[in-house]
C-alpha cells in the first residue's frame, strides 16, 4: 500500500511518499502567530491553506497525476509533535481530522516524533524534543521504544551542565549516560553532547520502523 508521511516543524510541513525518496516542504506564509502556541493550529480549519496544499503536494509530489489520484485508497501517516500527549488529546483529533480533511483519507495514523530520532535498532537513548510551549525528554529503554521515563521543562537555552542534570534525573544516574538525541528548531548549541535530529532522518526512521512492523 502507498503511504503518505507528513511532518510539521515551525511554518513548515514537510510531505514524503513511500514510493519516492523526495520529501517536500510546503511553507506557511506570514502565518498569524501567538506566544506559546504552534503555527499549526492557524491551518487545521483554513480552507483556503488546505486547498493551496493540495495543489502544492500535486505539482511537487506526483507530477502529472490528480490530486484524488494521488491519494485515493492511500494511508495517512502523521508524526506529531512530543508535547501532544493523553492530555492534549483535543489536538490529536485536530491532526487526524486535518489529514482526513486534506486528502479525504480514511486510514491515519498518528505517533511521537520521538521513538524516530534514532535508527529502529538503536537500543536506549534519551530524545531531546523542543516546542515552542516546552521541551520534552523522553528515556526510551530499548529498540521496542518502550518509555522509561519522561519529563516536561521549559522551553528555554540551557547549560550543557543543566541538560545533563536533568538527564541524570530521568535515567536514575545509574551507568553511563546514555545517546542524547536533540530534535526540534532552535537546538545546534548542543550539538557537542547530542546528535541533532533532522526532518529527513526522522521522517525516513518513521517509514522504516512502520515497513518493518508491517504497518
Amino acid at each position: 500500500m502507498e503511504k503518505y508521511y507528513m511532518l510539521f516543524r515551525g511554518n513548515k510541513i514537510y510531505i514524503k511518499s513511500n514510493k519516492s525518496r523526495k520529501i517536500i516542504e510546503y511553507t506557511l506564509n506570514n502565518p498569524t502567530t501567538y506566544p506559546n502556541v504552534p503555527m499549526y493550529y492557524g491551518i487545521f480549519n483554513n480552507d483556503n491553506i488546505i486547498k493551496d496544499l493540495k495543489t502544492f503536494i500535486e505539482k511537487n509530489l506526483n507530477v502529472g497525476s490528480s490530486f484524488m489520484k494521488i491519494v485515493s485508497g492511500k494511508k495517512i501517516c502523521l508524526l506529531i509533535p512530543d508535547d501532544v500527549t493523553e492530555v492534549t488529546d483535543i489536538e490529536k483529533r485536530a491532526f487526524d481530522d486535518f489529514a482526513r480533511k486534506l486528502f479525504g483519507a480514511k486510514n491515519v495514523l498518528l505517533g511521537s516524533e520521538f521513538p524516530f530520532v534514532a535508527p529502529y535498532e538503536e537500543n536506549g537513548y534519551v530524545c531531546i524534543s523542543k516546542t515552542c510551549r516546552m521541551m520534552v525528554m523522553t528515556y526510551v529503554k530499548d529498540k521496542h521504544k518502550n518509555v522509561f521515563n519522561q519529563k516536561f521543562i521549559e522551553a528555554k537555552e540551557y547549560t550543557n551542565e543543566e541538560i545533563y542534570n536533568f538527564i541524570n534525573e530521568l535515567y536514575g544516574g545509574f551507568g553511563s549516560i546514555p545517546k542524547i538525541y536533540f530534535n526540534g528548531l532552535g537546538l545546534s548549541q548542543y550539538s557537542d553532547i547530542g546528535i541533532i535530529t533532522d526532518v529527513m532522518d526522522l521522517v525516513n526512521n518513521f517509514e522504516n520502523a512502520l515497513e518493518l512492523a508491517k504497518i
